[in-house]
């Protein structure tokens, strides 16, 4: 019982001890800290800023509202500065010249903030990122966020187009004789990027302005990939105009060739309501998919007109003579063969000839000349669009 007595309080004293005992890093951190002033900007000289080193770490885009403007990326910063204040003799403390704070909340910090927000202005004020600082003083900062800003959305030359949208950071409050924010870097490192499926990255840049406030602009430039708006937007619509130059091929007397054109007429129509649901609503910057579209609208209502044309052409009444410009037309369109052997009867001046050729000149055989006059201007419209539309606009991009 005694040496139960005697034991007891040595076993108490030695684990109370033990768990008392402080890690070199809490011991650092008691001393700094106990008389810090986070609120304090760590200016060690009036004359000289506090230099803030920041690499923007871009991880990927999470969305471009082409109809907003709304430009967010997912990113980070990696801010460097020092802080006279938290300097140390690692001697001292067991050679202890790191010290990791979970909360960021702690110490002072430069949070930037983006001067052209989409919604708000506002700074990384979740404290869950750690600092790390030396014994030096130098600490290091990477926090992360969501970013989102307003972007000028140029849309001339969708779905080929380039867009270019800066992200513009500030340290507000703080002028450039106080603290001073820099880039080190002209380019973004993409080490850690993730490709986005409907845009691909181009061109970053980043540029440190000094100007009563510092700031940093990171530009970038990013590409849409095209794929998807051409297979599900651009080849149906070319794939019925197609279709319907096929109208010309139809027998007349089948009487399914208006309906068949007004029918593609009406689905050209409901792509175009498609895309423009899609692109901002302004008249300054229209997409050239826009022309194109219109263009086979266009295309698709002069095909309607001319099988109407060509239909009352080929039901007129065969005891109505020809027009004499109307024959001009056809005579133009004839083979060369033809064109000679028509001469050729005409010098003759043979009365069964001349009745063979009357009965040539029929409004049926004017009707499907005029079917491939027509069938022939709706081609050369098609492809000129499409040159424009496939070769032209990308090689401006």
């Amino acid at each position: 019982m005694l040496v139960t007595k005697l034991f007891f309080p040595i076993v108490l004293f030695q684990t109370c001890f033990v768990n008392g005992k402080k890690s070199q890093a809490e011991i650092v951190y008691g001393d700094l800290f106990a008389d810090y002033n986070k609120n304090i900007l760590p200016q060690e000289e009036r004359s000289v800023p506090v230099n803030v080193s920041m690499t923007f770490l871009l991880f990927g885009i999470r969305e471009f509202d082409e109809l907003t403007g709304n430009f967010s990326v997912m990113a980070a910063f990696y801010l460097t500065w020092t802080d006279f204040r938290l300097k140390w003799n690692a001697s001292l403390y067991n050679n202890t010249d790191v010290l990791v704070i979970s909360e960021s909340s702690n110490i002072w910090t430069p949070n930037p903030v983006i001067a052209n927000p989409y919604d708000s202005m506002k700074g990384f004020v979740n404290n869950m990122f750690p600092v790390t600082l030396n014994n030096q003083g130098k600490i290091i900062w990477v926090p992360g966020d969501i970013i989102s800003s307003v972007c000028d959305v140029d849309v001339t030359h969708y779905p080929f187009d380039v867009q270019i949208c800066e992200l513009d950071f500030v340290c507000w409050g703080y002028s450039s004789y106080s603290l001073v924010l820099h880039s080190p870097t002209k380019e973004l490192p993409l080490t850690h990027y993730s490709k986005h499926g409907e845009w691909r990255l181009v061109n970053t840049t980043t540029k440190s302005t000094n100007d009563g406030i510092s700031s940093v602009s990171v530009k970038i430039a990013m590409r849409r990939r095209p794929m998807f708006v051409v297979l599900n937007l651009i080849l149906p619509v070319v794939c019925m105009t197609v279709l319907n130059l096929l109208v010309f091929v139809l027998p007349v007397e089948s009487g399914e060739r208006v309906s068949y054109s007004i029918t593609v007429l009406l689905a050209i129509a409901v792509f175009f309501t498609l895309v423009g649901e899609n692109l901002p609503k302004t008249s300054f910057r229209t997409a050239i998919v826009s022309y194109f579209l219109f263009s086979y609208l266009i295309i698709s209502t002069v095909i309607c007109a001319f099988v109407i044309l060509s239909s009352s052409l080929y039901y007129a009444d065969a005891k109505r003579p020809v027009p004499k410009l109307l024959l001009r037309v056809q005579e133009k369109l004839r083979s060369r063969k033809s064109h000679r052997e028509r001469k050729y009867a005409l010098k003759e001046k043979s009365d069964d000839v001349l009745s063979d050729d009357e009965d040539l000149l029929t409004w049926k055989i004017l009707s499907r000349w005029f079917d491939n006059f027509a069938l022939g201007i709706c081609v050369i419209a098609i492809a000129a669009s499409i040159t424009v539309l496939f070769i032209i606009v990308p090689r401006e991009q």
